[in-house]
């Protein structure tokens, strides 16, 4: 999938201790976005929040951002403001194609591993994140690919 690859070779140039773990990641014969939706429920808040605390607070080698990937305080601490909203960008992104995969397939979200209540109040409102993330694209074509009436599935799901 062209965002994942896009996401490590990020990870691979900003942060080269992280290649290792990447190259191991990368060579899995699992569906990159399939095995990244086990990490779904952990992520999703943080990331809708863009909650710094996540890493920051985190111990040890850090939350997995993508599996067997580990992201640490220390690499979120040295890491620019702009570096950080593409990170959060990029695990948005993820989190919604993981959604809109199990919408297409026909298979319910895991949203947590609790029960769920309701799930509107669970899930974190997708298209204002696209269409925030699309304020800063110069690009028309690129908005012409990606209008956000695109997403009112997501909307219409939870």
């Amino acid at each position: 999938m062209a965002i994942v690859t896009q996401f490590t070779n990020e990870l691979s140039l900003s942060y080269p201790e992280l290649g290792p773990a990447i190259t191991k990641y990368l060579k899995k014969k699992d569906s990159c976005l399939d095995v990244f939706g086990t990490l779904v429920p952990s992520l999703k808040e943080s990331v809708a929040n863009r909650n710094d605390d996540f890493f920051l607070k985190s111990k040890g080698d850090g939350p997995e951002v993508l599996p067997g990937i580990h992201f640490s305080a220390k690499l979120w601490r040295e890491s620019s403001k702009e570096t950080r909203t593409v990170f959060w960008d990029y695990l948005a992104s993820l989190i919604l194609l993981f959604n809109l995969n199990l919408k297409m397939s026909g298979s319910a979200p895991s949203t947590s591993s609790a029960p769920a209540t309701d799930a509107s109040e669970e899930m974190p409102d997708f298209t204002a994140m696209i269409d925030e993330m699309t304020k800063g694209f110069k690009s028309e074509e690129f908005k012409t690919q990606w209008p956000t009436d695109k997403y009112d599935i997501v909307k219409e799901t939870y």
